[in-house]
Order: structure tokens, then sequence, then C-alpha cells
């Protein structure tokens, strides 16, 4: 039991911590990258019915760098960033329980069923994720289904919703994914809204 509270003191230090160090403060590429990485908040994972899942919380300011690569320029990035205030992004990340295999062939029962797998999370899928802060849902506005051919155990979905219409409000930020393809159902992730919008500045 004392095990698991330090644990628990530990990394509420830490992201009390990554909030302190946020604000104010101008970071590097490579220091951002490691940030964002590292922030407790950002990262979500959920197992259900013996699959894996990873939410993970896309900063704009990382969208820019991984469109445009991390050697921007700084007049670039101050003309490039405002494309991407339109929406709020994530990606999730799915496969077996036990990381031997991705979200296309895991319990699968036929090949045809593998075919069906492939045209929902190409073609079907986007309209089955929703943001929610309290009453408010917002819908996927941009969906990439990024697939990796048996390379890693896993498949990964970039999500772009539209902005809620009161930012400010310090309700959870819930991530729910309706499943109609894996016999999951619901699932969901939630966010402290709040630390989604403390994010330090790029420093180019």
């Amino acid at each position: 039991m004392m095990c698991g509270k330090f644990k628990n003191i530990r990394c509420m230090l830490l992201f009390m911590g990554l909030t302190v160090l946020s604000c104010g403060y101008e970071y590097t590429p490579e220091r951002f990258h490691k940030w964002v990485q590292n922030h407790p908040e950002f990262h979500k994972e959920k197992i259900q019915g013996g699959y894996l899942f990873e939410a993970n919380y896309l900063p704009k300011d990382l969208m820019v760098l991984r469109e445009y690569g991390d050697e921007i320029s700084q007049q670039e990035y101050e003309m490039r960033k405002s494309d991407f205030d339109s929406l709020q992004y994530f990606s999730v990340k799915i496969g077996a329980e036990n990381r031997q295999s991705n979200a296309l062939k895991h319990q699968l029962n036929s090949v045809e069923e593998y075919s069906h797998r492939i045209e929902y999370f190409v073609a079907k899928a986007q309209n089955e994720f929703y943001l929610q802060k309290g009453a408010e849902y917002v819908k996927c506005e941009l969906y990439h289904f990024e697939r990796y051919y048996n390379s890693v155990p896993y498949d990964v979905v970039v999500l772009g919703f539209s902005r809620f219409k009161d930012p400010s409000t310090k309700e959870k930020t819930i991530l729910k994914y309706f499943d109609q393809i894996l016999g999951l159902g619901q699932v969901s992730f939630e966010f402290d809204s709040e630390q989604l919008y403390h994010i330090p500045k790029l420093n180019l």
C-alpha cells in the first residue's frame, strides 16, 4: 500500500512540475517533443475486450512540427500555426492487449472480417469518434487512419475535432469512441481540460 501511495505522490509531483514549467517557458522543438511525451495528462490507456487503447492529446504546436519539421523557421511557424487553430487534435492507438497484434488482425474469425475491418477504419470510423465537455459534443472533422502493414502491433487514427464553444469551462474533456466493428461498444478517455491549454511556447 505504501508503494502505491509513493507512486501516486511521484506522479502528482511530476504533473505539478510539468504544469508550472509550461507557463511562460519557451522550448526548443527537441525539448517540446520530450515535454509532450512525458506529460501524464496527455496520454491515457485503457484495456477493453482484449484490446489495448492509448489516446493521446496532440497540441497545436506539435501538429505544426509534425507537418513542417523541427527545422521550421520562426517566421514560417508564425505563418503556419493559424492553419491548425480551428481544430483540437488527438490520436488513438489500437492493438491487442498482449501487444502481439494490431487491431485489424486481433481476434479475427475470417478473411472477410479482416476486409470489413479495413473498410471500417479507412472509410467509416470517423463518424464514431466524438469529443465531449459537459453537455456539449463536437464531431470529428479530420480523420486519418495510419496503417503500418503488420510492422508494429497496433494501428493509429489521428483525429481533429471542432473546438468547444466555451473552452474556458473546467469540466473534463472526454474522447469517446462508439465502436461498431470490434464488439466493444463505447470506449472513452477523460482529460483534464485545464492542462490541455497550458502549453509552453516554441523557441525556433
